[in-house]
């Protein structure tokens, strides 16, 4: 299996427990990273309503930030890509007093109850 050529879809929930500001960085991608938050990130996500798109040629780092209310879930999708040679990806969310999310039980598959915050489609 040749592993420089990757590409992950991952799909879930981000478990807001602070209401505030939240900041997502991608660091040195090698070579893309997208990250979609809200309805967007389940349904009609492209490139150009991507809250982050983070490319290697675009710079060590990029960051968005995004608004979001204490005891909510919101889908996310995040996209990684990388072709040819090797593979690099950097992620980070920080909440708003500071603390980072990743890696957390705030991001989930589903809710507990898996009606608050149903699993993705297939």
């Amino acid at each position: 299996m040749d592993l420089t050529f990757i590409t992950v879809d991952h799909v879930g929930y981000l478990y807001a427990r602070q209401s505030g500001t939240y900041t997502f960085k991608s660091s040195n991608p090698d070579d893309i990273t997208i990250l979609w938050i809200g309805t967007v990130a389940k349904t009609g996500w492209t490139r150009e309503n991507a809250l982050l798109v983070h490319q290697y040629s675009a710079g060590f780092t990029a960051s968005a930030t995004m608004s979001l209310k204490a005891g909510e879930y919101y889908p996310v999708r995040f996209l990684y890509a990388n072709a040819q040679q090797d593979a690099e990806l950097h992620f980070d969310i920080t909440a708003p007093d500071g603390t980072t999310v990743l890696p957390t039980r705030d991001i989930v598959q589903f809710s507990c109850d898996r009606t608050t915050a149903l699993p993705f489609a297939a």
